[in-house]
């Protein structure tokens, strides 16, 4: 499948993106977790270029897109997810996000449903515990002690960063563990600095704002899945046209852990 790559310069940042598929197909736009990049999505993404018109966005920080000094609050995600969207369609496009990237996807669909035609969301952080009321400095130690994991990976070789993702995701594949390892690599400290990356703990009012099919995607607990089976339902609930799709033997990275279900629930919700 050919991969194209592509820069947009914004006011604040340039951010790169990728695309494959037929242009002529229905848009597929895709959006990372925190600390991965648009190449993380892999096989499925190549799978899904087969039958859409794919772009996945390396967001600011991440990958090969910029890291201002300044400009990471959701706001401003969402606002880079929008400029790209509009910069590549006059249509809505469908949105899938994993992890951070459904807090952007969804924040997306809240505030912009005109760009949104239906929203996949894979395990985002939708925590009915999410700490409230932090003060600036409480959220700034919250994001360093949180990325402690990033800064341990980055003295390590790009053989050990592999070595390590084999040892933590025994599931995964070479070429997962390959993609993770460089995305690591690409990671901006800036990120989980001070005034770095915002945590959105007010996902369930724009959730509640999203009006679009929605289908949510999510794990087993005890595997690492940050969705648990009473907050898929208490989701459910809130959002006014979603299915929740729970996967059995996989945690947070779904889309690596059982590629054939996945795939399935992907396809099946957007036919």
């Amino acid at each position: 499948m050919l991969q194209t790559e592509h820069f947009i310069q914004l006011p604040t940042v340039t951010l790169r993106y990728l695309q494959m598929g037929d242009v002529t197909n229905p848009l597929l736009f895709l959006l990372h977790g925190v600390t991965d990049n648009a190449d993380y999505w892999g096989w499925l993404g190549r799978e899904l270029a087969q039958r859409y018109h794919i772009v996945a966005l390396d967001q600011r920080g991440h990958g090969k897109s910029g890291a201002p000094e300044n400009g990471y609050r959701m706001s401003d995600y969402v606002a880079d997810a929008a400029q790209v969207l509009r910069s590549v369609t006059t249509m809505p496009a469908i949105v899938m996000g994993h992890s951070f990237g459904g807090w952007v996807a969804n924040r997306l669909a809240a505030e912009h449903p005109e760009l949104v035609s239906k929203l996949i969301l894979e395990d985002p952080p939708f925590r009915a515990d999410a700490p409230q009321n932090q003060t600036v400095s409480e959220q700034d130690q919250q994001r360093w002690d949180w990325f402690q994991w990033q800064r341990d990976c980055e003295p390590m070789s790009h053989r050990e960063k592999i070595a390590h993702c084999h040892q933590i995701h025994p599931t995964w594949s070479d070429e997962d563990c390959e993609l993770w390892a460089t995305s690591k690599a690409q990671v901006r400290p800036r990120i989980y600095q001070a005034n770095g990356i915002e945590w959105d703990v007010k996902w369930a009012e724009a959730a509640a704002r999203v009006s679009c099919p929605t289908l949510l995607i999510y794990g087993e607990g005890v595997l690492g899945s940050i969705v648990d089976d009473a907050q898929a339902g208490a989701v459910e609930r809130l959002m006014s046209n979603c299915r929740a799709v729970k996967i059995v033997n996989t945690g947070h990275g779904i889309h690596r852990e059982n590629r054939e279900a996945m795939l399935q629930a992907v396809l099946v919700f957007l036919s």
